[in-house]
Formats: structure tokens, C-alpha cells, sequence
């Protein structure tokens, strides 16, 4: 559950979400966060999806998806680690 405190990049790259600035800004503000390692770190993701395929449907899907930061970047952004919370229905707005 450590992880990004660990594998963070020595040398400036940005390689995971704990090397980013706004990752840094965070732990500035709320310095709580930063002395416990093991607080646990979530990424939300979502994006449209038209289920059928067909571009002249108005209907769309939008997942909503929860991803654990506290683990290495080649096990967070697989399919086992990423969870699926939210399934958003809805008309076309794009």
C-alpha cells in the first residue's frame, strides 16, 4: 500500500500519479496526508461510450471508474485493479 511513496522518480520524470505537481500540491496543503504512507490513494475515471456503435444513435454509457494509486503503475492500470463503480446512462451530448 506504500508504493507510491517508495517508487517515486528521483530524477524529475514523471512516470506515476505520486510524481505529479498536483500530487505534491496535495500533500503541501494536507501534510496529514504525506506522514502516513498508507492512506489510501483513488484515481476517478470516466468517458462516453456509445454501446452500440452506431454513430447515428443519441443514446451513450458513461463507466465510472476507481483506480488504487497505492499500487506499482504496472499492476494499477490493469483490468483486475480498476474498479467499476458507476454505470451512467444517458442521451448523446457530444
Amino acid at each position: 500500500m506504500d508504493y507510491h511513496e517508495r517508487g517515486r522518480s528521483k530524477d524529475g520524470v514523471m512516470r506515476m500519479a505520486a510524481d505529479s505537481k498536483y500530487w505534491k500540491e496535495i500533500e503541501e496543503k494536507w501534510p496529514h496526508l504525506r506522514n502516513e504512507p498508507r492512506n489510501a490513494r483513488i484515481s476517478l475515471a470516466m468517458d462516453g461510450v456509445n454501446p452500440f456503435g452506431d454513430l447515428r444513435t443519441t443514446y451513450s454509457v458513461w463507466p465510472v471508474l476507481i483506480i488504487n494509486n497505492n499500487l506499482p503503475p504496472w499492476m494499477a492500470m490493469k483490468k483486475e485493479h480498476a474498479m467499476l463503480t458507476l454505470i451512467i446512462p444517458g442521451t448523446r451530448t457530444y
